[in-house]
């Protein structure tokens, strides 16, 4: 289970970005009060979880990025969140289909992850082998709008 802020809502809230044990990815807009669901998703399975393992979960938010990267136990997944503009029934925003990163080398397994101006981070290791690997933002965004 994890927890994250991810910037200013649209509606003058918090969004939180969560994962939950059921793999459920949701973005929420807290308010002093109350708060509500945004927009959420379900990620695939993680091939070594094994029911009643739950691997622990960490995010890395870019909110000025528009991304954020949730680090498992051996994946790490790029994340497109949704706008931040203003909420209506006929509006409801949608996260872009996360994409799971291809580990740098056979056999890695990522260690820390971090979002930066224009880059997503993250340090790798396996066996007798450590990596820092970077992943262009700019150039996935111009290879995800190509590919529409």
């Amino acid at each position: 289970v994890a927890l994250a802020a991810a910037g200013s809502g649209g509606s003058g809230g918090l969004r939180l970005l969560s994962y939950d044990a059921d793999r459920g990815l949701k973005l929420w807009e807290a308010f002093e009060r109350s708060g509500r669901l945004v927009a959420s998703t379900i990620l695939e399975q993680e091939e070594s979880v094994t029911s009643g393992s739950q691997p622990s979960a960490h995010f890395r938010v870019a909110p000025q990025q528009g991304v954020a990267c949730l680090l498992l136990r051996n994946t790490v997944y790029l994340i497109t969140l949704p706008s931040a503009g203003p909420l209506g029934d006929d509006n409801q925003p949608t996260f872009g289909v996360p994409r799971k990163l291809v580990a740098p080398f056979p056999g890695a397994s990522p260690v820390l992850a971090a979002a930066s101006e224009g880059a997503l981070w993250g340090f790798w290791t396996g066996p007798a082998r450590e990596q820092l690997f970077r992943l262009d933002l700019q150039e996935q965004r111009k290879k995800e709008q190509d590919s529409r």
